[in-house]
């Protein structure tokens, strides 16, 4: 009787979902640079100021996140379009628009997004900045970030998409590996019998068609 052999398909994709996620993580690692530019707000702000003041921008339609580093957002925000050499008598409405950018950096700074607007037109826009109930805002520095152009710029780097998509792919066929590994479990069927049958039918098959 030939003796029953272990199903080897959940250790090999497990080995492959564990290399896979080693490999992409790899990749990111090495995407320091290309992260930054993407997601970090002292990089990529169309403006910033520290402490409480204001600071004159000219920006394009589109949503802008204000973020702050996390511990320094002790900051109430505003963000006024300015005409000919006035503001006019509203602010822009506060609002946290949609988007799938997200700040970040690869030294691991944590920062938090304090205020956001939907701007509709393009201009001269005051950023006014005020210490929320008397708090120390001095050194809390305030970054504007234009979001819309970097939503998508994970797409754009070769290395940061083919690193999250080994990581997502890893992360997949782990589980894979498990529920393949349970079901073997319940229902124990010889690998080796299985080769057993393929061979007999194959011989089956020979002698019909000689």
């Amino acid at each position: 009787m030939a003796q029953s052999t272990r199903n080897p398909w959940p250790m090999r994709l497990a080995i492959a979902g564990a290399v896979l996620i080693i490999l992409g993580a790899f990749i990111l690692n090495s995407q320091n640079q290309a992260i930054d530019n993407a997601y970090d707000p002292r990089v990529i702000a169309v403006a910033e100021a520290t402490g409480a003041g204001g600071e004159v921008v000219t920006i394009e339609d589109g949503c802008y996140y204000a973020v702050t580093l996390e511990g320094e957002n002790d900051v109430a925000l505003n963000l006024t379009r300015i005409e000919g050499s006035a503001r006019i008598d509203t602010a822009e409405e506060r609002k946290i628009c949609a988007s799938d950018w997200f700040p970040m950096a690869s030294d691991g700074t944590s920062f938090v997004i304090t205020e956001g607007w939907d701007v509709g037109q393009d201009g001269e826009y005051a950023l006014d900045i005020t210490c929320q109930d008397d708090a120390d805002c001095t050194n809390d520095t305030v970054y504007l970030v234009h979001t819309n152009p970097h939503q998508f710029a994970i797409l754009t780097s070769p290395g940061l998409l083919f690193g999250m998509a080994s990581c997502c792919l890893g992360l997949t066929i782990l589980p894979l590996a498990g529920a393949i590994l349970w079901l073997s479990r319940m229902n124990p069927v010889s690998y080796t019998h299985l080769r057993a049958h393929e061979t007999l039918r194959y011989l089956v098959c020979r002698l019909l068609l000689e």
